[in-house]
Parts: structure tokens; C-alpha cells; sequence
């Protein structure tokens, strides 16, 4: 999962990714389902923070890919 409170990279669409997250956090898990929770801790009234789970994976080929979801906000 993917956060920041920056509105330039957290709106940016594509570019709002796990080179310019403010906080990159993820754990490998191998199974069939894994549910990762992020919480922010002394969030300031006013702040806006932008969130975003992704997928590495490496395919049958051995290609590794990146594959991310939809761009969550979440006011304080």
C-alpha cells in the first residue's frame, strides 16, 4: 500500500506510485487472500491524505509487473 498528503502526486493518476509515495508499506504473504489495513496516526484537522494498494508479481515468462489500484482521499 501507497499514502501520501501531497495533492500533486495523490491526484496525479499514474504517477502517484511506489517512487513517490510519502510511505511505501507492504508485506509478502503467500496464500490465496492477504488484507493490509494502513493507519495514520496524529492527522492534523485539514489534512488529506491519498492512498493506493499495488501488486508486484512476477509472471511465467519471469517478467515482474506492477499492477495498482484505484486512488483513495480521506480528509481529517
Amino acid at each position: 500500500m501507497i499514502a501520501t498528503d501531497d495533492k500533486n502526486i495523490g491526484t496525479s493518476g499514474d504517477e502517484f506510485n511506489d517512487s513517490t509515495a510519502k510511505y511505501v508499506l507492504g508485506n509478502a504473504w503467500n496464500g490465496n487472500s492477504y488484507r493490509y489495513t494502513l493507519s495514520k496516526e496524529n492527522a492534523q484537522e485539514g489534512e488529506t491524505w491519498y492512498a493506493r494498494a499495488y501488486l508486484v508479481y512476477t509472471d511465467a515468462e519471469g517478467n515482474v509487473n506492477t499492477i495498482y489500484g484505484k486512488i483513495i482521499l480521506a480528509n481529517a
